[in-house]
């Protein structure tokens, strides 16, 4: 018997949300802001589970004051600088309620609702191996 099986982790006992390793490997070169906005997002839509077992949020609609609790940021300007840093790499997806992608600064800026953030299929699904 193995010595260490007591000490393994009850995954149902467990309050924790999936990432996928194509996000978990970017986040070595993002800022410390844009890391914070990764985690809120993908507990905003990975971390949610629909009725179907394995299924996910896909997108998940964010204001910056849910994205400054969420993240300890106290400045909407930190949180906007962090967004367009992932937008600007393609590492998050921002688009309006219609589904329609923002993927300027200025075209956020302009929209007065609050976001639809998604990873792109990329850095989500994986091919079996």
């Amino acid at each position: 018997m193995d010595r260490h099986a007591n000490d393994a982790y009850d995954l149902r006992k467990m309050r924790t949300f999936p990432v996928p390793l194509g996000i978990y490997e970017m986040l070595a070169t993002a800022s410390r802001a844009e890391c914070l906005v990764v985690i809120a997002v993908a507990r905003s839509t990975l971390g949610w589970q629909s009725g179907e077992p394995g299924r996910r949020r896909s997108t998940a609609a964010l204001t910056h004051r849910q994205l400054k609790a969420a993240t300890g940021c106290r400045s909407s300007t930190t949180i906007s600088a962090a967004i367009d840093g992932l937008v600007r790499r393609g590492l998050l997806e921002t688009l309006s309620d219609g589904g329609a992608i923002l993927a300027t600064s200025e075209q956020r800026r302009h929209y007065h609702r609050a976001l639809r953030f998604r990873f792109p299929r990329r850095l989500v699904e994986t091919k079996a191996v």
